[in-house]
């Protein structure tokens, strides 16, 4: 018997060994495969690289089945003619993972970017009067150190009195994941003049936004940083444009959005905005007998497709329209309510998404404003007056007799619109319309990125109004305020 038992023993043993030297016999070699094995033509796993940002660039570090390895790519962006360093925007086109990420140099106009191995385009650009410079098929490899030539972007256009801007923006302070030190650096980097930090139903964030008037843009000129707070109700989202208080933002009836207006107003040179009114939800306006009471409407929101597409910022366009013709004038504006300078990294192909390229970054879209005043009170007056255009991208000026957008001009039996396009992208189509309704359409050739001309104006009556919207390549679009018939 106990032989039998120390049989068994011997025999358990023996087993068990066996087996712990097949695991580690395969544990040993798990990585080694023959080369004509099943395991090697399966298709590998495809995972898309992550992405960190840095004070200074951007690092896209290595997926699953990416090499192990970066490479460094530093340089530095200088304006054209002035040769000083420009704060300015990068896109970065990863062909490997076909996805782009957007980042900014510092401010003295540097970047410093780790990549995996692969190849990519990175774009350079500055706002819509600066030329977009492209690096292509850049090969980047292993370990490498990668000192580029200085970026030089020229300035297409000097638009004299014309200051673009972002009305509506996020930081930390809020729901943003930005600091207004980054979201001001970001502003500056697209070649924004001025600036509104809006955070829900805080004024916390100021005090330091406000710092931001002691930066230096270029052309003699420090950046205009105004203060302001998204008031933030379950009965819609309202903009208190220069409002430095907080007041109570509780709102269940249409009395509680008269006394928010006015609580706006209490404080001097205010201005009170309507927010994406188009939306379904509790963020949408509701009460539109009230519209009236405010001074201007954003009907283009970044988060959503530009106006002339669908969605949100249609169903804004439309019904600023409607109140118009009404007899309620209201000044459009447009605002990115950004809540990440970064924006999602998107796939580069196919084009009914175009708008995307754009939208999710600080300055798409902007609203230009005209002032013969370059500082807060000057962007202010000229915002509420709606002597500005709105656009992701191509740039639209017009004048009826010398009278600009947001201005009135004498009927008269000759009424000639004189308008002049510039972008930097190719231009498309130009719409004009009276009283919201389509009067002539104009296409644009092909490789056009300036154009002039004159439209004659029919039939027009003591209360018309008259406005453009401009279409380019790759999603731009603009939309004007109206030029009034007195």
């Amino acid at each position: 018997m106990k032989k039998s038992k120390f049989f068994i023993f011997v025999v358990v043993l023996v087993l068990l060994c066996s087996l712990s030297f097949a695991l580690v016999a395969c544990n040993g070699n798990e990585n080694e495969v023959a080369p004509d094995s099943d395991t090697d033509k399966q298709e590998k796993p495809q995972y898309t690289a992550s992405v960190a940002y840095t004070g200074s660039g951007i690092e896209i570090m290595p997926g699953k089945d990416r090499p192990v390895y970066t490479a460094t790519v530093r340089g530095v962006v200088v304006d054209e003619d002035t040769g000083e360093p420009l704060i300015s925007q990068l896109k970065i086109w990863d062909k490997t993972e076909n996805l782009v990420y957007r980042t900014v140099t510092d401010y003295l106009g540097r970047y410093e970017l780790v990549l995996p191995d692969g190849n990519y385009d990175i774009e350079f650009s500055h706002g819509s009067e600066y030329e977009i410079e492209t690096l292509s098929d850049y090969s980047v490899y292993t370990n490498g150190y990668f000192k580029m030539p200085d970026i030089s972007l020229k300035r297409l256009y000097s638009l004299g009195n014309w200051y673009a801007g972002d009305i509506h923006q996020h930081s930390t302070y809020s729901d943003g994941t930005d600091l207004p030190s980054e979201v001001l650096k970001s502003n500056i980097a697209v070649g924004l003049s001025y600036g509104i930090l809006s955070d829900h139903n805080s004024v916390y964030q100021v005090k330091e936004w406000l710092a931001g008037n002691n930066f230096y843009i270029g052309g003699g000129k420090n950046f205009i940083a105004m203060q302001g707070w998204e008031v933030t109700t379950s009965r819609g989202h309202y903009q208190a444009i220069n409002c430095s208080e907080i007041f109570n933002a509780t709102a269940y009836s249409s009395s509680d959005i008269l006394r928010i207006v006015n609580d706006i107003r209490l404080q001097p040179d205010t201005i009170a905005q309507i927010n994406h009114p188009g939306r379904s939800d509790d963020m949408g306006f509701k009460d539109w007998n009230l519209a009236g009471r405010f001074d201007t409407i954003e009907v283009w929101n970044g988060v959503y497709a530009p106006p002339s597409l669908s969605g949100t910022n249609k169903n804004s366009y439309a019904k600023w329209v409607e109140l118009m013709n009404k007899g309620t004038r209201l000044a459009i504006v447009g605002g990115t309510d950004n809540h990440n300078i970064y924006g999602t990294p998107y796939a580069p192909d196919g084009n009914d998404l175009d708008w995307i390229k754009r939208n999710t970054y600080s300055g798409s879209p902007r609203t230009y404003v005209f002032t013969d005043e370059y500082s807060s009170d000057g962007v202010l007056n000229a915002i509420k007056q709606g002597n500005s255009f709105i656009t992701n991208g191509p740039l639209v000026f017009a004048d009826i007799a010398g009278k600009k957008y947001g201005e009135t001009v004498a009927l008269d039996d000759s009424m000639v619109l004189n308008f002049d396009l510039k972008s930097n992208e190719e231009l498309r189509q130009l719409k004009i319309f009276v009283n919201g309704a389509l009067v002539e359409t104009i296409d644009i050739a092909d490789g056009t990125l300036t154009y002039q001309g004159t439209f004659k104006l029919e039939n027009l009556k003591s209360g018309d109004w008259v406005n453009l919207q401009l279409s380019g390549d790759f999603g731009g679009f603009a939309v004007t305020n109206p030029i009034f018939i007195g």
